[in-house]
This record gives structure tokens, C-alpha cells and sequence, in this order.
């Protein structure tokens, strides 16, 4: 089958970094084509300087177990699907421009939104929202964020912190950040009983746990 070739203009305008220029253009591809391109491989250095950067889709190759332990995989799987896909952008970058080649036709996978990952400004983006606030996104991959998936990668790698479940135990978590709503003067809450405490008032019993 013969591949589709699509050779993008070079980002050469003065107003903005060349680099910035083209992950720009890379995450819109990614989020309109609903794909993922990575590097699997360093950089190649020709000899007038220019660099030579190939980005692979994601699901292209084998899984290889990190580490010494043996990691179980997630329920979704792995992300390699243990052949090659042929889908691939080849970056020439100079001092002056960065001139792309593009080859995206994917073949031997289905577009699977559970093995995308999010592109980096929309991590950025997401660092800086509050977990309390409603999260709005629009379709594609970001409807599968999870707030322990933000808790746990986005939070750590931005050395952001807090934590979005403060106690193993729900209740004490609830308590928790009861207090904490009440430290910082936020009047969101209307009415909070845990368990043990007397509730007379609003006909509860003293096992009951209400916020």
C-alpha cells in the first residue's frame, strides 16, 4: 500500500521560537487525528547542524517491561500493539526553520482513546485547575481523565501541592477537607456530622455520618 506524503510548510516567521511552532502544530494533529506521535530514538546531527527527528505513533512496536520488579499491566492493556504502524513525522530542524514530513497513515491498530496520553499543554492546563471546581473538556481523550490520574502524575510532575483524597478512609478525607473549608473561610458548606458526634438537631443518630 502506498503511503500518503503531506509535506508541511517550514515555521519560519520571526514572532515566535521555530520549536514552539511545531509542537503546536504537532498536538493539533494529534488532537484532530486522534493520535499520539513519539520519539523512540535520540536525535541525528548531520554535518552542516541541522537535527534529524523522527516521532513514531505511540502504539507502534513491543512492550518492554521497566525495572527489575515485573509491573502488571494496566486493565486497558498495553499501549504497543507488538508490530509496527507505519504512520510517522520526520522533522529536519535548522537554525532558521523546521521543515516536516508526514506520513499519517496508521494501520494494524483501532484508534483506542484509553492509550493516548494527554499532549503537554493541556497537562499544563489541567495542573492549574482547582479538583473541586467543575472540569469541563471537550470530546476526545480528556473525557477520560480521572481525578486520580491528576492526583498522581500531573500533581508530581508539576510539584504541585495537596493531595485530591486526603485520608485512605472516606470519612476522615470528608473531615479533612471540612476543615480545611472552614480554615481558609470558604462557606461552602451548609451542614457536616461524622460519625460518634451527637445530631440531635436534625434527627440523626449518633452512627450516622452526614456532610
Amino acid at each position: 500500500m502506498q503511503n500518503y506524503l503531506l509535506c508541511v510548510p517550514s515555521f519560519d516567521e520571526p514572532d515566535d521560537p521555530i520549536e514552539r511552532k511545531f509542537v503546536t502544530w504537532k498536538e493539533e494533529e494529534e488532537n484532530k487525528t486522534m493520535s499520539k506521535y513519539v520519539r523512540q530514538r535520540g536525535c541525528k546531527t548531520l554535518k552542516n547542524g541541522d537535527i534529524m527527528m523522527n516521532y513514531h505513533c505511540c502504539r507502534s512496536g513491543t512492550y518492554k517491561p521497566k525495572g527489575k520488579g515485573l509491573k502488571s499491566l494496566k486493565s486497558q492493556g498495553s499501549t504497543k500493539i507488538g508490530i509496527s504502524c507505519p504512520a510517522v513525522i520526520k522533522v529536519r530542524h535548522s537554525t532558521e526553520n523546521v521543515v516536516v514530513q508526514y506520513f499519517p497513515k496508521h494501520q494494524n491498530h483501532e484508534t483506542q482513546l484509553e492509550h493516548l496520553k494527554l499532549s503537554e499543554s493541556d497537562r499544563t492546563a489541567i495542573a492549574g485547575i482547582d479538583i473541586r471546581e467543575e472540569i469541563t473538556v471537550d470530546s476526545g481523550r480528556k473525557m477520560l481523565i480521572e481525578k486520580k490520574d491528576i492526583h498522581n502524575k500531573i500533581k508530581r510532575d508539576f510539584n504541585i501541592n495537596g493531595y485530591v483524597k486526603r485520608h485512605e478512609v472516606d470519612a476522615m478525607s470528608v473531615k479533612l477537607w471540612a476543615q480545611e473549608m472552614k480554615n481558609n473561610g470558604e462557606n461552602c458548606i451548609v451542614f457536616f456530622k461524622e460519625q460518634g458526634q451527637l445530631g440531635n438537631d436534625y434527627c440523626l443518630k449518633d452512627k450516622d455520618f452526614a456532610s
